[in-house]
């Protein structure tokens, strides 16, 4: 092994190197990629979420798709790809959780504004032999009150 063989094996590999060998299911270029680029993802992330646990949840996630994007090195760094591809990833990221407010947001205003339960009543005979209407009020229905309504009927 010559002087120039030795200098080309401990120059750090590029992007483009790293790419061919993560396509190839090399673990390893993956940890390189991610210790080079995880703080402008991270940074990126963070800018839109506002949020250091969503962001890591997102550089985590980025990453995790990384060796399925459809990344071409004769068409730019793969730093600007990881840019663009964070930003991408981050709105699809931030549209979902507005979705998922929305549709929460909707579900409880339905539920707020959902006709009350009504009261049940039903015929009981008392102690005595008697018969008596028992009314049970839904709680938090309107006709809610501390006691039921217990009132004798009529005719019997």
């Amino acid at each position: 092994m010559d002087a120039e063989d030795l200098e080309l094996s401990s120059s750090p590999p590029t992007d483009a190197d790293l790419w061919a060998r993560l396509q190839a299911g090399d673990a390893k270029a993956l940890a390189t990629i991610y210790d080079r680029y995880a703080g402008l993802v991270y940074a990126i992330a963070l800018r839109a979420t506002r949020n250091t646990q969503d962001a890591e949840d997102l550089v985590q996630n980025i990453f995790l798709q990384l060796p399925k994007a459809n990344y071409d090195p004769r068409r730019g760094t793969l730093k600007t790809f990881l840019a663009i591809f964070t930003r991408s990833r981050t709105l699809d990221w931030l549209r979902s959780r507005q979705r998922q407010h929305r549709n929460l947001e909707k579900f409880q205003h339905e539920a707020s504004v959902r006709m009350p339960l009504e009261d049940v009543s039903f015929v009981d005979d008392d102690s005595q032999g008697r018969q008596r209407t028992i009314k049970m009020p839904w709680p938090n229905s309107p006709t809610t009150s501390a006691t039921s309504c217990i009132s004798p009927t009529s005719g019997v």
